[in-house]
């Protein structure tokens, strides 16, 4: 399945908004022939812009022989991308997956507290000025810093 929340195909510019509480989920596949679940929130095959918004408690699941990415936002072979002022926080299998020939840039946005906790962010956007748990490599500061209980209590749909 793609797009739980909201499927892409082409172009769009979302802001203001909340995407939350959205799953994708397959259960087909098996040892020779995997499936896939992805953008438990949002799912792009386009540019995108995704601005001022909360993608919260969104969920990519399957089984073992399925392929689960980007439970908040996945884009896939987008032109160009781009996520700004924007909270991406609690989802399952991924904050943020990117593949594809296209450049996906993230910029003062927070990526936090998604699971596995290892993988906030899947593939290689660049990520400016912006908070990721576990910290980022980007092409400018872009660092983890400390969040606290108010931001956990606040932002997390299950508190």
């Amino acid at each position: 399945t793609l797009g739980g929340g909201i499927y892409v195909d082409g172009t769009c510019n979302l802001s203001n908004c909340i995407i939350e509480g959205n799953t994708t989920s397959t259960t087909t596949g098996n040892a020779w022939n995997s499936s896939y679940s992805r953008g438990g929130g949002i799912y792009v095959n386009g540019e995108f812009n995704l601005t001022n918004c909360i993608i919260s408690g969104n969920i990519s699941t399957g089984n073992s022989a399925t392929v689960e990415e980007g439970g908040g936002v996945y884009i896939e072979a987008s032109d160009s991308s781009f996520i700004t002022n924007t909270t991406i926080a609690y989802n399952t299998n991924e904050g943020l997956r990117t593949t594809g020939g296209g450049s996906v840039t993230v910029t003062n946005s927070i990526i936090y507290f998604n699971t596995p906790e290892a993988n906030q962010i899947g593939g290689t956007p660049n990520v400016n000025y912006s908070d990721v748990q576990g910290g980022y490599t980007g092409t400018e500061r872009s660092e983890e810093r400390r969040v606290g209980k108010e931001c956990r209590s606040r932002w997390s749909p299950y508190h």
